[in-house]
């Protein structure tokens, strides 16, 4: 049926007057305002990755309303679930670099109101669901333009509103609808069903290999200029049964069928369909030429004379619509390769293509990852580059001016808009000049959307040049120079497409997404050359496009816009080139030849493949570069100025390493060839998880730094030159589980060694040689805490450990098992861990043998607890150090030898802070030739517990020493001094050793010789020297109710005092001295003169005190007391025992017989000087006056003793009281009367003769006789 009047819509004249959506938009959603719509809260967002969620992801994109979705990357993303668009929102697709897609499931416009989406591929996929590709249930004024709909396992394109919900002002252009999946027998393109009223346009677009529903039509629809290609059971469906009110125009649609015959091209009409139809064509032949003829019924539908008063105009035949759209239709800056395939199915005009089960029948790679293209630089990020924002006037450093409005458009817009428009081409036409002359282009100075051609020469040394595509060499030869200013390229530059074409940079800046270096004209390859000796070239992707492209590189800087691809044959000059990959990763095939060498900054992954030649060095300053050759880095040298190299699995390679800053290697199971060097301050991480081994065989001595295995949990074996070490750097193993081993016997120089406690240092892999960890060279202290074992081979060589240098290294596990040698030839081996020999220990398992244990001119400590161990020790001509740190005994027991074998003079120190009783059980010798010296130092103390037999002597200079056996201290000269605080005897031990005093610090309160315990501890033999005094307690002592026994001559310099301190100190070897001080107990003489006759001595200093001479005459130079008790007095049963005292003095204790079980007598003679008895004495003994004065100032001064007056001798009685008298026998002397009196006891002395020699001055003094004397 025909009616004669078209359906009339109420169009509002004023709205021809707004701002399109974008210049081409056409159709009812043109006026479609995206994030425009409200521009005051607008925003533009970057998608930044290809991830299904998150920040910077798509989803994360269009889910919040008001946003400019612009786009960093290109490629492909796997949605997990429905991604669903927000309202007022715009999606500039066209400026994803090489393309965008979605894919796996469906995208929704539900809702979207105001939203612009262009240049998008969603692409539903087999998997999941029966679901659409794209659908909309609700929402008004959207516009889709160059979108690719597919593989929809519903409907691909589905427009059908809920219940209650409508959709209107929808425009559907320049797009692909295609491939709806036929898996389950749905296979169809676009069920776009609107409400009565609601209308929609379909201009220039595509349907392809859809069963059906090309589409299925219901509302007021535009169906303008499109290409049905494939369809088979049905092409536009008109209405279908549902009698609702629908007018359609269909102009100038081009409906080809497919390999599969097809249905009628318009069908399932309803009277109430009404349609207008133009210029409508059907070619169903399937001969591969477009050779149809007109449409001229339209089945069941109600067909309208003239069109009905739709906004949009056919701009084009059929015909020409067939070439528009292959050519426009879709995603068009870069078609993919599903896009292709259809377009070749459609200009294949039947004979390929059709309706498809799985998109994985054609596609079963359709998700991987794929070649990324470089994105232009944008400074600011508000998704204008920079040199269209220099082109338009703008600036590139701000990023709010997008938002400024220019005849309706945002500044973003205009950007957006230039980018999306159907592409142009523009050919130079002059044979020489400048970019910019507009007269040198046939369609004008390209922009965005062109697609601009070279052949001649153009030249650009000033401001900004774009394209969206340019071709340098088609149609003939062709060159451009860039001297400065800025060349934009959005997607491919291709050299030499069909003619030779060159680009050479010498200035400025060229940027494109993709390069492409040669081509074939016909089956001849044409030269693509780019030459670079300056400026800055930006780009990603550059591949060959003939055998004849090449990229020569004298100097200038390639920053990477995206993962780099580089597959071009590539000639770098003597100034080398700069690779700056700002954070992309991706590979770098092309060869490298030439005389220069390379430069890698910025951060990312740059993978040379090649077997590349090129002469000059490869510096690495950040990022990481990876070697997946074995010659990828050339013959030159890997300078690591930062950031990583990494060698894959590619074992061989043999390219010297020098560092210049701080870096890292990382390798799996493979063999390194390459010498490593670099200084002090640089750090080399080395990282690896291999289960095998990471084999550096280079030469590792001129490197100084820290090797750095804390990155690598696998085993890093040491070979050939690295098997030698090097003595000036850390190795540091990290906290997981790095080891170190050797492949073949060793002797590995480690400068220092530190690691955790899951790390390892091994022996052998590949026989049973020995190994010899050399630890300690840079001197520095460091501290393992992993575990040192032997070789990993099948029968384990062993491994031995010698530590050098000044430094200390601390071994705080307890776990190693290794069974060589543990020789401490330098600095500190500090260990937590002893053990008997044939256990675990901090120093291996190795037998008790001395020799397992070496002590060659450095110092091993202990720190850990109490523990008595078999395990002896050697000591070399160097000598060496054994100190004891921490809690408890350390015990060296009775079968730990000591061995000095060789000959040589050596000293043996033995130190610590530990004051336990750290015994060595072992006598201490001399080698067979020279002699051994031992030295105590620092605040602990050691027990030697064996005879020894050294002659070198033994220096106490810090703390203490026990001797627990006779001949403990071999035969050498003692000498105490600086901080030792005792030399202590035990279990009745002997010295025969001289000793030597100098200012040691001693102990507050005890002796510096003290004797403990029950027994005599006996010093004999050699001299004793006090040179100078300690400052604290005494010189000699005792304690624990025993006897330390001086029968050494005791010698003290000038000024310096005999202290015996406590305890009972017997001196029997006389000697030379001023001051002998005692400060409480038993200070006793054990043989004549057993005190220097000189001395002056000093009685309880500091307690009670007993001057024993123990049956032994003694003379002093004085006697005092302090302020305790002192009682002198005669110990012996056998012997009387004589004190003369030849100098002046006081004496205010007891002079008494016996004391301490005696029973002899005491005798007291003064012999020169003026001595004062202020005591009640006891004493027996003749009391005798000689060339001195004897002052009696106590009525009992002279005990019972007899008074003996010698010539030149003189008894004064000091005191007005009487004193009693015994007897006086005047042998030449004086008794002085002065003020006192005397009473003789009956049987004294005779009247007479004592009155004739009282001498002069008696004063008042009387005497008074008894028994016997006549008055």
């Amino acid at each position: 049926m025909v009616v004669a009047v078209a359906f009339v819509a109420a169009w509002n004249g004023a709205a021809e007057a707004q701002t399109l959506a974008f210049p081409e938009a056409e159709g009812f959603g043109r006026f479609a305002t995206g994030a425009r719509t409200s521009l005051a809260s607008a925003s533009v967002y970057r998608v930044t990755n290809l991830n299904d969620s998150g920040a910077g992801s798509f989803r994360d994109a269009v889910s919040q309303s008001n946003r400019f979705v612009v786009f960093d990357v290109g490629g492909v993303v796997t949605l997990n679930s429905t991604a669903v668009v927000s309202s007022n929102v715009t999606i500039a697709g066209q400026t994803a670099p090489g393309g965008f897609a979605l894919y796996g499931d469906r995208l929704a416009f539900t809702g979207a109101n105001n939203s612009i989406s262009r240049y998008l591929a969603v692409r539903k996929g087999e998997a999941g669901t029966r679901e659409d590709t794209v659908n909309l249930s609700r929402g008004s004024n959207i516009i889709f333009d160059h979108m690719s709909v597919t593989w929809g396992v519903d409907e691909t394109f589905s427009m059908n509103p809920a219940t209650g919900e409508v959709i209107d002002n929808i425009t559907i252009q320049n797009t692909v609808i295609a491939q709806g999946l036929d898996r389950l027998g749905h296979s169809a393109g676009g069920l776009m069903t609107l409400g009565e009223g609601s209308r929609f346009s379909i201009i220039k677009s595509l349907f392809a290999d859809n069963v059906t529903r090309n589409p299925k039509v219901r509302g007021e629809n535009e169906f303008i200029n499109n290409v049905i290609y494939g369809y088979e059971t049905a092409g536009y469906i008109m209405g279908d049964t549902v009698n609702m009110s629908s007018h359609a125009n269909a102009i100038g649609n081009y409906f080809i069928e497919g390999p599969v015959d097809g249905s009628s091209p318009f069908a399932s009409g309803t009277p109430q369909f009404e349609i207008y139809g133009a210029d409508n064509w059907v070619d169903g032949d399937r001969d591969g030429l477009l050779d149809g003829s007109r449409i001229t019924t339209y089945p069941g539908a109600t067909v309208a004379a003239t069109p009905f008063a739709f906004p949009t105009t056919a701009s084009m035949t059929a015909q020409q619509a067939v070439s528009f759209v292959t050519q426009h239709a879709g995603p068009t800056i870069t078609r993919d390769e599903v896009d292709t395939r259809i377009m070749q199915g459609v200009l294949s005009y039947g004979t390929l293509g059709g309706v498809i089960l799985r998109d994985t029948d054609l596609f079963p790679t359709f998700a991987a990852p794929r070649v990324a293209f470089g994105r232009l630089a944008d400074t600011d990020n508000d998704g204008m580059p920079d040199g269209w924002e220099r082109s338009r006037g703008l600036n590139p450093a701000s990023a709010t001016d997008w938002k400024t409005l220019s005849g309706g458009y945002t500044n973003l817009e205009l950007y957006l808009n230039e980018l999306g428009a159907n592409e142009t081409a523009s050919r130079w036409t002059v044979a020489s000049g400048t970019w910019g002359g507009a007269g040198s282009w046939s369609g004008g100075v390209p922009t965005f959307s062109t697609a601009a051609a070279v052949s001649g020469t153009s030249g650009l040394a000033t401001g900004q040049a774009l394209a969206r595509r340019l071709s340098i060499g088609d149609g003939g030869p062709g060159r451009l120079n860039v001297t400065g200013g800025s060349l934009d390229i959005f997607e491919r530059l291709h050299l030499g497409p069909s003619s030779d074409g060159t680009l050479s940079i010498t200035g400025g800046s060229v940027a494109a997404g993709e390069i492409v270096l040669g081509g074939l004209s016909g089956t001849t390859p044409t030269a693509g050359i780019l030459v670079m000796t300056g400026g800055t070239l930006q780009a990603a992707f550059i591949r060959a496009g003939s055998a004849s492209g090449r990229f020569d590189w004298t100097a200038g800087a390639v920053h990477l816009t995206a993962s780099p691809n580089v597959a071009v044959p590539t000639v770098v000059g003597l100034a080398g080139g700069t690779i700056a990959t700002n954070g992309f990763s991706g590979t770098w095939s092309g060869v490298l030849t030439g005389s220069g060498g390379l430069t890698k900054t910025g951060a990312g992954t740059l993978t040379l493949t090649g077997s590349n030649t090129l002469l000059g060095n490869v510096r690495v300053n950040a990022g990481t570069l990876a070697l997946n050759h074995v010659a990828a880095a050339g013959p030159g040298t890997i300078l690591l100025g930062g950031g990583e190299v990494a060698f894959g699995s590619v074992s061989g390679i043999a390219t010297p390493i020098v560092m210049l800053a701080s870096g890292t290697l990382s390798a799996g199971g493979i063999t390194l060839n390459g010498a490593i060097s670099g200084s002090a301050s640089h750090r080399l991480g080395i990282a690896t998880t291999t289960t095998g081994n990471l084999t550096l065989a280079g030469s590792l001595a001129g490197f100084a730094g820290t090797l750095d295995f804390g990155p690598s949990s696998g085993n890093i074996r040491l070979n050939a030159s690295a098997a030698t070490g090097s003595g000036t750097a850390q190795f540091d193993l990290g906290v997981s589980t790095a080891a170190i081993r050797t492949a073949f016997a060793a002797t590995v120089q480690v400068g220092s060694l530190t690691g955790g406690t899951g790390t390892k240092l091994q022996g052998a892999t590949n026989d049973a040689g020995a190994v010899t960890y050399v630890i300690g060279g840079n001197s520095r202290s460091t501290s393992f805490a992993g575990t040192i074992t032997n070789g990993v081979f099948t029968t384990p060589g062993i491994v031995g450990l010698t530590k050098t240098g000044t430094g200390t290294l601390t071994l705080s596990g307890g776990s190693s098992a290794f069974t060589g040698v543990t020789r401490v030839s330098g600095g500190t081996l500090s260990v937590a861990v002893l053990a008997n020999g044939g256990t675990a220990s901090g120093i291996g398992s190795s037998s008790a043998d001395p020799a397992s244990l070496v002590l060659d001119g450095g110092a091993l400590h202990y720190t850990g607890p109490a523990v008595t161990i078999d395990r002896g020790f050697t000591v070399t001509a160097n000598g060496g150090r054994f100190e004891r740190h921490g809690v408890g005994n350390l015990v060296l027991g009775e079968t730990a030898a000591i061995v000095m074998p060789g000959s040589g003079d050596r000293t043996l120190v033995l130190g610590g802070s530990s004051t336990a009783f750290n015994s060595i059980s072992a006598g201490i010798g001399d080698p067979a030739s020279g002699r051994t010296t031992l030295v105590k130092d620092g605040p602990g103390t050691w027990r030697l517990g064996g005879a020894s037999s050294f002659t070198g002597g033994t220096g106490l200079r810090g703390g203490s020493i026990v001797a627990a056996a006779s001949g403990a201290l071999g035969s050498g000269v003692v000498t105490l001094s600086g901080s030792a605080q005792r030399l202590t005897l035990v279990s009745s031990a002997t010295l025969t050793n001289a000793i030597v005093i100098d200012a040691p610090a001693g102990v507050v309160g005890s002796g510096l010789i003290q004797y403990e315990g029950l027994g005599r501890g006996v010093l004999a033999g050699g001299t004793i020297t006090i040179l100078a005094n300690n400052p604290a307690g005494g010189i000699f002592g005792s304690t624990g109710g025993g006897e330390l026994f001086v029968s050494s001559a005791v010698v003290a310099a000038s000024g310096s005092r005999v202290n015996v301190r406590t305890g009972t100190v017997t001196l029997g070897g006389g000697g030379s001295y001023q001051y002998l001080d005692h400060g409480t107990g038993t200070l006793r003489v054990g043989a004549p003169q057993g005190i220097a006759t000189t001395a002056e001595v000093f009685l309880a200093a500091s307690g009670p005190a007993v001057f024993d001479l123990a049956g032994f005459d003694q003379t002093v130079a004085r006697l005092t007391k302090g302020p305790a008790a002192a009682v002198t007095g005669n110990s012996s049963t056998t012997r009387d025992a004589t004190l003369t005292i030849t100098g002046s003095a006081t004496y205010d204790g007891v002079l008494q017989d016996a004391v301490l079980g005696g029973t002899k007598r005491l005798h007291l003679a003064v012999d020169g000087g003026r001595v004062r008895l202020n005591a009640a004495n006891t004493h027996s003994g003749t009391t005798s006056v000689g060339n001195g004065t004897l002052w009696l100032d106590h009525a009992a001064s002279l005990g019972s003793s007899r008074l003996r007056l010698l010539a030149g001798g003189t008894a004064t009685l000091g005191q007005a009281g009487s004193l009693a008298v015994t007897a006086v026998e005047f042998a030449g002397g004086m008794l002085d009367i002065a003020a006192g009196r005397i009473e003789i006891a009956a049987g004294g002395i005779d009247p007479t003769m004592l009155v004739a020699q009282l001498t002069a001055g008696r004063g008042a003094g009387s005497w008074t006789g008894g028994t016997g004397i006549s008055s």
